[in-house]
């Protein structure tokens, strides 16, 4: 089995709920859960997560964000039950069986792995450039002992991505290591860093790419050991492109997609977070209204349906990397009645009713009879339009 270690702050309901879901996709694959909640929300995710893990959850009360994640993290890990652990972030939804992941622990232990990342599959693309290098091969993953010649080739062929993401299942001894690094870096000291290093960089004519001249600073004069978060976030624990301080290690890939994102593409191919997939909520929202039909608009369509004609409303959503709200339109029925689906859900609606419904997921309508119904939308401003299903 895994431990999961989860050292979170949830301060808001969409957190939460963000939270429960995500536990509830794979709360079972372990028996060992550390968990640490602080923020606003702190009494009421503590009341859940005891709820549903009874005796398998060992709670700490490390608090003082003052302290520093990394100290926290370090006096949890010695509860660790397991030789691996994955570091839970609330945000990120499994998508794989229980099966997976029993057959996932027994292969990173048998092939003595350090770290293996298990979100951001980025439809493949996470283990792409590494399959032109020999691999070992086991049911659930592939490993490869990842030095510093081969990253530095790597970059060159075109990969990017973080050496170390937070969204990991780490080697305990692995996991202590990386934590204790991070204590030997320079304190996070705030935007002055990014303006020394703006500054610094303009005598060499360089004017482009703030995080570039904090990342060529960083590493050509304080050797990587400048912190570019503050101590209070997990965020300094992942090692961007730039970083090598940690290798050699052995790093495993996935053979298949674990975890997603919920709300956010976070430089990913456009489309990647389970919102746009349209993976997400997890149940469509269909409850009958009664109301006025809407004065019409620019932003309404009205639709005139013989019986018996079905048609799958289209899909869209923000045009933006990280979604911060579910856009929601209204199928209203003027006239006549049809039925919508979704899922394994199904309502009928007759004149003058109306439903709210996810503009990112799917439903079907369905005309009993001759049928007038009213769609009215929020903004399609910024909006990436999906064509129907079919």
């Amino acid at each position: 089995m895994l431990t999961i270690f989860a050292n979170l702050r949830i301060n808001s309901e969409t957190r939460l709920q963000h939270l429960k879901d995500s536990f509830r996709s794979f709360s079972v694959i372990s028996d060992n859960w550390l968990v640490n909640i602080r923020g606003a929300l702190r009494k009421e995710t503590l009341d859940f997560l005891k709820k549903n893990l009874g005796p398998k959850g060992v709670y700490f009360e490390l608090l003082d964000d003052s302290r520093g994640w990394t100290k926290n993290a370090l006096e949890m890990v010695s509860q660790a039950k397991y030789s691996h652990l994955l570091v839970w972030n609330e945000d990120h939804f499994n998508l794989a069986s229980p099966k997976v992941y029993q057959e996932l622990a027994e292969n990173l232990k048998e092939s003595d792995t350090d770290y293996m990342q298990y979100s951001w599959w980025n439809f493949g693309k996470l283990r792409l450039f590494f399959e032109s290098f020999p691999l070992n091969h086991f049911e659930r993953l592939d490993t490869i002992e990842l030095t510093k010649d081969i990253w530095l080739e790597l970059k060159k062929k075109g990969h990017s991505d973080h050496l170390i993401s937070l969204n990991g299942i780490y080697k305990k001894e692995f996991f202590i290591k990386l934590l204790k690094k991070d204590q030997e870096k320079i304190p996070f000291v705030g935007s002055s860093l990014h303006h020394f290093a703006e500054r610094f960089l303009k005598i060499f004519g360089i004017t482009s790419g703030r995080e570039k001249y904090f990342h060529w600073v960083n590493q050509k004069l304080f050797k990587n050991r400048l912190s570019r978060f503050s101590k209070e976030t997990p965020f300094n624990l992942e090692r961007d492109p730039s970083y090598s301080d940690i290798l050699p290690f052995k790093l495993a890939l996935p053979q298949q997609e674990l975890f997603a994102c919920i709300d956010d593409d976070a430089g990913m191919q456009p489309g990647y977070q389970l919102i746009k997939r349209g993976l997400y909520p997890l149940e469509p929202f269909l409850k009958i209204r009664h109301r006025r039909t809407s004065p019409q608009d620019n932003q309404s369509k009205q639709f005139q349906f013989d019986r018996g004609f079905r048609q799958n409303l289209p899909r869209f959503y923000e045009d933006v990397l990280r979604t911060e709200a579910l856009l929601i339109q209204t199928l209203e029925v003027t006239e006549g009645s049809l039925s919508i689906s979704a899922q394994n859900q199904k309502i009928e609606l007759k004149s003058g009713e109306a439903v709210d419904l996810y503009t990112n997921l799917s439903y079907q309508i369905e005309a009993h009879e001759k049928t007038t119904a009213v769609l009215n939308l929020p903004s399609l401003k910024n909006k990436k339009i999906i064509h129907p299903e079919t």
